[in-house]
């Protein structure tokens, strides 16, 4: 995918901004502040609906105004011309039309125009909580597989109604054990299903992964990722199984579950396990580790896209060059030229070293929301 031009109005600091793109590499520099990242923003949400930062709509709009909209013009890797506009107007839905229809959902927007973003605040990935690693692995399954989105958009919904039901239960405001076991199947279902295509995704991602590690490393750390599950005991994998293994673990804590109020077991209690010479990387690996983990994680995020979605997805790198050394900037640069990727990246540096080796740069000098 190449995003031709982009056109953005009333995001954050860009009262009205009209940008043409190259289609190899495109540096977007200035001050702190200027509005670089909403750039980057701005893409986000022409690819998936919403910004790649925790943002609600509504704090994207610009000060005074009650809208932000933004078009992306694209061209397909065979040459099909795409478009999509995204609106949101303070105490509205969002709006979105494309190519294919003038009233577009947000889950059937995601996947037109993948895209992988690397940013500093992705080291949670690596360093943070279970629950960062769930959202990494699910937006990357979201983009790939539009069932997998909708089951996933399902399974809150119902675990949603289920905790409901649960604290209602533990308040005595309900005895309705009969709904309970209702929503406990509808919830096993759901969740057997999310949980298998983790794990089939997990075992994909691991092989590049743990390629680009050792290219980027040179070393013989021992690196791993692994999916660990309430539903997964050992190889028991199959979907059956997880729905026999979930089965179990209800009937197990179903006392539990009362006296909480909520639900205890399921995908939402998941984690994507990164391990190096054995331990948890968020525990032992280094600072320097951690950058290899991630742009690791990335490159093999990219490579999953690419072949799933028969699409190029675009190259989103918010501020990463001023937290990388030669090598690891290498490798990314590396990844950029090799796949011929539409590369979008953001510095307080016009000066990034190999940055010209790997195509054609356009330059955008940004002051306070606008393209000088």
């Amino acid at each position: 995918m190449i995003v031709k031009e982009l056109h953005i109005s009333n995001l954050r600091n860009h009262t009205l901004s009209n940008i043409e793109f190259n289609k190899n590499v495109n540096l977007i520099h200035g001050l702190n502040g200027s509005g670089k990242t909403t750039i980057l923003e701005a893409l986000s949400i022409s690819s998936i609906s919403k910004s790649f930062l925790p943002s609600k709509d509504d704090a994207l709009i610009s000060f005074g105004k009650d809208k932000y909209e933004v078009t992306a013009r694209c061209q397909s890797d065979l040459d099909v011309p795409y478009h999509c506009t995204v609106s949101h107007q303070i105490a509205h839905r969002k709006q979105i039309k494309n190519s294919r229809s003038q009233s577009v959902s947000p889950r059937n927007l995601i996947g037109e125009m993948p895209s992988v973003v690397l940013s500093p605040d992705h080291k949670a990935i690596t360093f943070g909580s279970p629950s960062h690693r769930r959202d990494f692995t699910d937006r990357v399954l979201c983009q790939s597989s539009l069932s997998y989105l909708k089951n996933l958009s399902t399974h809150k919904k119902t675990l949603r109604q289920r905790n409901s039901l649960l604290a209602q239960i533990k308040r005595k405001e309900s005895d309705d054990f009969d709904l309970l076991e209702l929503w406990t199947k509808s919830f096993i279902e759901l969740s057997a299903d999310i949980i298998s295509k983790r794990n089939d995704f997990i075992k994909k991602l691991s092989l590049d992964f743990k390629k680009v590690y050792f290219e980027i490393s040179s070393s013989d750390t021992g690196i791993d990722l692994i999916y660990h599950s309430q539903g997964i005991n050992e190889n028991n994998c199959e979907k059956e199984e997880i729905i026999a293994n979930l089965n179990g673990e209800y009937q197990r804590r179903k006392k539990e579950e009362v006296q909480r109020g909520s639900s205890v077991f399921g995908p939402q209690k998941d984690d994507l396990r990164i391990e190096i010479n054995g331990g948890l990387a968020r525990e032992t690996a280094s600072q320097g580790q951690h950058k290899t983990l991630l742009i690791s994680l990335k490159t093999a995020e990219f490579i999953f896209l690419k072949e799933k979605c028969n699409e190029t997805p675009i190259l989103l790198l918010d501020d990463i060059f001023s937290e990388l050394d030669t090598t690891r900037a290498s490798h990314v640069l590396r990844l950029v030229g090799e796949n011929k990727v539409q590369t979008f990246i953001t510095s307080t540096n016009k000066n990034i070293d190999g940055v010209g080796a790997v195509g054609d740069v356009s330059f955008f000098e940004l002051q306070a929301g606008r393209i000088l």
